[in-house]
């Protein structure tokens, strides 16, 4: 029984996006 939610996964993919183009962005300046 397993309820994987699809908005579950595409919001946890969105953060680690948004939080690798923040520090990018930091790091490139």
């Amino acid at each position: 029984m397993h309820n994987t939610p699809h908005w579950l996964a595409i919001l946890f993919i969105v953060l680690v996006v948004l939080t690798a183009a923040l520090l990018g962005y930091a790091l490139g300046g």
